[in-house]
């Protein structure tokens, strides 16, 4: 049966290495850099390529640290682990905010309550590909003279209100990291609307990035290994047996691989991969059009079952890399997953804990309370959206999560 993603990554091509190792790009596509086509593609003048969405965001974050002398960051209870430690190398000191009840996106509330004259961002997360409406939280940060970053890496391709995702924002981090809509095995891309702030975060990433043309081989490399293997043939091999062996061995952090290093790789990115980039990128917006109608008919099928569906928020239309769905309890989830993880169907969790739970974050992360965070991490679960997920396995996973749903058993007593 193979493996098929957690994600729906739009796969390479075999034209898309021809154009990067042959440099034979569409003819109308030949006077664009790869940094002008994204710009293009997301409806800004300008936009930056570094190594990592994680590096943009770190950049982004030293960067208004010196802007506006101040040290702290706002960031949701449930993000990606890489976030709190992008503002740990940018000497800033992250801030937790609860979110709403059932929700991702930040409690306004405790946010208004949070953001004083020591904060100089607020930084809310696109989950599961949808941008969110962020017009109070706008307003709640420039009342302190705080900036917005989008963390809009899951979300190449989502749009807001017929925007591009992010362009609400000061400043929008995107990933291409192996998974993302748009792969090139590792990449990041900062936009920002305000040209002397661009100049300025330009100057820090000066600072930080170096040519390191080993490291740029050895991702060359990968990236040829992302073409051949990112398949339900090639999956078991890169994503499939480190999840076993991390459920194996009871670490779910290593099993969805969010043990990551204090560090972040800072190099300077090569042209091959760009020219590779440009020739997918052409895909991409078909690409997320059927994504996301594949994602909203199966939406309305669990939906119909009684299911509750991480929905599109008004306005909004996400790029759909997976459907998230939202449990009773923590015990009906667990039940899920131990029926499912493992079966090679894409079904997974997106980020185990909160971000105050994770025990390596302790030395970086503050204790503080986020309950809505808590149990929205503790009750969620999701199903990739891949066109390798047939019509009839989804139909048996809808089938599993029911037979679950209705074991009186194990409602338990949520949070």
């Amino acid at each position: 049966m193979g493996e098929l993603p957690p994600t729906a990554g739009l796969p390479l091509r075999f034209a898309d290495i021809v154009a990067g190792y042959g440099g034979m790009l569409a003819a109308r596509q030949k006077q664009l850099s790869f940094e002008q086509a994204l710009a293009q593609f997301l409806q800004i003048d300008e936009v930056d390529l570094y190594s990592s969405g994680s590096l943009c965001l770190s950049i982004a974050f030293e960067t208004l640290r010196e802007l506006t002398g101040r040290k702290r960051v706002i960031l949701p209870g449930y993000t990606c682990p890489l976030v709190p430690i992008a503002a740990h190398l940018a000497g800033v000191e992250p801030v937790l905010c609860d979110t709403k009840v059932d929700s991702w996106q930040f409690d306004e509330k405790m946010l208004a309550q949070l953001c004083d004259s020591s904060i100089a961002a607020v930084v809310p997360t696109n989950i599961a590909g949808m941008p969110g409406n962020l017009t109070a939280v706008k307003q709640i940060a420039k009342a302190s003279g705080a900036f917005v970053i989008e963390d809009a890496a899951q979300s190449l391709g989502a749009k807001l209100n017929g925007q591009a995702a992010g362009h609400a924002a000061d400043i929008a981090i995107y990933s291409l990291s192996a998974g993302k809509g748009l792969s090139l095995y590792d990449g990041g891309i900062i936009a920002v609307r305000d040209r002397d702030l661009r100049q300025k975060i330009r100057a820090v990433a000066a600072r930080r990035i170096s040519k390191q043309p080993l490291v740029n081989l050895l991702r060359n490399i990968q990236v040829l290994g992302l073409w051949l293997l990112y398949n339900p043939n090639g999956l078991p091999l890169v994503y499939g047996n480190e999840l076993r062996h991390g459920l194996k061995d009871g670490d779910l952090v290593k099993a969805v691989g969010e043990n990551f290093d204090f560090e972040l790789s800072a190099y300077q990115y090569d042209e091959l991969r760009k020219r590779i980039g440009s020739s997918a990128l052409l895909r991409l917006p078909e690409f997320v059009r059927q994504n996301r109608r594949r994602a909203l008919k199966r939406s309305e099928i669990l939906a119909r079952e009684g299911l509750r569906v991480l929905a599109e928020p008004e306005g909004a239309e996400g790029n759909w890399p997976f459907i998230m769905i939202l449990l009773n309890s923590e015990q009906q989830r667990d039940e899920v997953m131990s029926r499912l993880w493992t079966a090679g169907l894409g079904v997974t969790r997106l980020f185990i804990h909160d971000l105050a739970s994770y025990e390596y974050l302790r030395p970086i992360v503050p204790r503080q309370e986020t309950p809505n965070a808590h149990s929205f991490a503790a009750r969620t679960f999701t199903i990739t959206n891949s066109h390798w997920l047939s019509d009839e396995d989804f139909a048996g996973i809808v089938r599993t999560i029911k037979s679950v749903v209705a074991d009186a058993s194990l409602v338990g007593s949520g949070f």
